[in-house]
């Protein structure tokens, strides 16, 4: 067995607090086994508890930093899911308004140049009607239509004009210059132009450019 003694008079020895002779003396602290062994452990419970503290702040930095990350690439994921979404809706939007147009172009190519045909003269007819009593304050009236339409106003003047119209002095004249979708009243202070081929040529024309426009727009999307 091996014994450790301890010199109190060494541990104890005193010391000069003036470097010099002087009078008054401390003793040197010495620590023993025990406290040393209780001060070292202390150092260590103090020295791992900041390490786990920085530990854990780092951990939770990263954390953020991790969880921030990804909150920003799910937020790219859904802008550009929407973004590509309204792609889609726009291009299926402008196929089936191409698709509509395309529609309204062809079934209006076909079937206004038989409906001029077959309700011309009685739609130029009806407005020319319409156009008696338009002008009833007047004195005279003039009304230009075409020469196949102008045999058709002559036989029903008579009859348009014996209800209040009587004094109203009308001119019948055949326009070659005019369609015979077409006419032109003028009487006193006023006029009246119709053209109903020139109104249908317009919308086939709006919806050819309509459609013409269409078909750049899908180009350029592909």
């Amino acid at each position: 067995m091996e014994l450790n003694l301890r010199n109190f008079d060494a541990e104890f020895e005193p010391i000069s607090l003036t470097g010099g002779g002087g009078d008054k003396e401390r003793p040197t602290r010495m620590f023993t086994e025990a406290e040393f062994e209780t001060l070292m452990r202390d150092t260590r419970e103090a020295a791992l508890a900041e390490g786990r503290a920085v530990g854990a702040a780092k951990a939770k930095a990263e954390l953020e930093e991790t969880a921030t990350a990804k909150a920003a690439q799910v937020a790219d994921e859904i802008s550009q899911a929407l973004s590509e979404l309204a792609l889609r809706d726009s291009r299926q939007r402008q196929d089936m308004e191409k698709d509509i147009v395309d529609l309204l172009l062809g079934a209006s190519e076909r079937i206004l140049p038989e409906f001029l045909s077959t309700f011309g003269a009685d739609l130029v007819t009806e407005k020319v009607r319409s156009g008696l009593r338009l002008a009833a304050s007047s004195t005279s009236l003039s009304i230009h239509v075409s020469p196949k339409i102008e045999p058709l106003i002559r036989d029903r003047m008579p009859e348009w004009t014996q209800h209040g119209l009587e004094d109203l002095e009308v001119r019948i004249i055949a326009d070659p210059h005019l369609s015979d979708t077409a006419t032109r009243l003028d009487w006193q202070n006023g006029h009246l132009n119709y053209d109903l081929d020139r109104v249908c040529n317009d919308v086939l024309s709006l919806l050819r450019e309509t459609a013409q426009s269409l078909n750049g727009q899908l180009k350029k999307a592909e």
